[in-house]
C-alpha cells in the first residue's frame, strides 16, 4: 500500500473524482440542451450507463461520459471503444427489460469533457447518434 500524505489522493481516487465531476458537467450540459435526466449511474451485471435521459424530441438516450484532465493520454472520447459500446448495449437491453419504457426510438451518445489542470472546462464534445455496426 502506498504511503501518501494525508492531503494527497491516490491516482484511482483522483480518477473517480474527475469522473464524478465530468458526470456533473455532462448533466448540466444536457439539461441546458433540454434533456430530461431519468437515471444516473444505472448499474447491472452487464455494466453501467452514466446517464439515461430523454431528448426534447422524446428519444430515450443512453449517454457515456468520459472526462480527463489534460490531453496527455489522448482525448477522452478516444477511450470509448467498440468493446465499451457493446457493454453499454448489453446494459441497455437489461434496462429495457427492467423498466419497459414505451416503444420509441433509442439513442446512444458520448459526452467527452477535457478539463484544464485547475479542473475548469477546456472542451466538451457531444457525439450523438452513435451506432453499433
Amino acid at each position: 500500500m502506498q504511503n501518501l500524505p494525508l492531503n494527497q489522493k491516490s491516482p484511482k481516487a483522483l480518477n473517480k473524482t474527475t469522473g464524478k465531476l465530468g458526470e456533473h458537467i455532462a448533466r448540466v450540459f444536457l439539461v441546458e440542451k433540454g434533456y430530461q435526466i431519468l437515471h444516473t449511474n444505472f448499474q447491472c451485471r452487464a455494466g453501467e450507463i452514466d446517464i439515461i435521459a430523454t431528448k426534447p424530441n422524446g428519444v430515450l438516450t443512453f449517454i457515456e461520459v468520459k472526462c480527463r484532465v489534460g490531453d496527455t493520454h489522448g482525448m477522452p472520447y478516444e477511450s470509448v471503444t467498440y468493446g465499451k459500446l457493446k457493454q453499454v448495449s448489453k446494459t441497455i437491453q437489461y434496462y429495457l427489460l427492467k423498466y419497459k419504457p414505451a416503444a420509441g426510438k433509442l439513442a446512444i451518445e458520448v459526452i467527452s469533457i477535457l478539463l484544464k489542470k485547475d479542473k475548469s472546462i477546456d472542451k466538451i464534445h457531444h457525439f450523438d447518434n452513435i451506432a453499433l455496426v
